[in-house]
């Protein structure tokens, strides 16, 4: 397989291996390829753990575990101390 790259890329390419952070332009490559498969392995955690946290809270929220808030203020001191003032 051949790649082209900008003018930009060459150069840093260039320079990783000048440095001896690389042996070569493929090994670069190949390194950048892993950080970005583990990269979207762990945003795919992330995501998975986000949906996990959606489907609580709607089940609580379903349930009745709420808790209102007059204004934003109330929200904030809430926030802030890491916990609600009440549950209705």
């Amino acid at each position: 397989m051949h790649v082209t790259v900008s003018p930009e890329a060459k150069k840093f390419i260039d320079a990783e291996v000048q440095r001896g952070h690389y042996s070569s332009p493929s090994e670069l490559v190949e390194h950048a390829i892993e950080a970005l498969r583990g990269q979207d392995a762990s945003d795919e955690r992330r995501l998975a753990d986000l949906r996990e946290l959606i489907a609580v809270a709607r089940a609580e929220a379903d349930g009745g575990e709420v808790v209102e808030y007059g204004d934003a203020t109330e929200l904030a001191a809430d926030v802030r101390f890491g916990r609600p003032s009440r549950v209705r």
